[in-house]
């Protein structure tokens, strides 16, 4: 299949991916240059979420033994919304009615963002937006 790929900063971003239905799996890789990859899939039964590759995983033996699933309970999945900071992930779908968060510790930000369907499904709307962030030190205290 033919992803969908861009480059961009992901460490403060909220990626909105809309679908007229998941026929096949839906596969996201946030990436960076040394390597490392954070994979979520979408299927119609579940989300699954691999951190085995993501960055450091060593400091504890089940931290990413294995891949996280969360069963959708017939859950018919149209929106994905992302939204990314440099060491965690929220993910909501259908505007919350689920969510997933999960810790990733990639060495270097995430740059690559690809969207993988081996069904060529088609994706209604993919939007990238940078989130600004709450620790900017440019902010005035009071």
């Amino acid at each position: 299949c033919t992803p969908f790929e861009t480059t961009a900063i992901l460490s403060q971003a909220s990626i909105r991916i809309e679908l007229d239905e998941v026929e096949s799996d839906i596969q996201v890789e946030l990436s960076n240059m040394n390597g490392e990859v954070y994979t979520l899939i979408l299927s119609k039964e579940q989300l699954s979420s691999n951190r085995q590759h993501s960055g450091v995983v060593d400091f504890n033996a089940s931290f990413a033994a294995k891949p996280q699933i969360m069963p959708l309970g017939g859950l018919k999945v149209k929106v994905i919304d992302l939204q990314l900071d440099q060491t965690s992930i929220e993910v909501l779908l259908n505007d919350g009615a689920l969510s997933l968060t999960n810790l990733y510790f990639p060495k270097t930000p995430y740059t690559q963002l690809r969207i993988l369907n081996a069904a060529h499904q088609s994706i209604k709307k993919i939007s990238l937006n940078t989130v600004k962030s709450v620790w900017d030190p440019n902010l005035k205290k009071s």
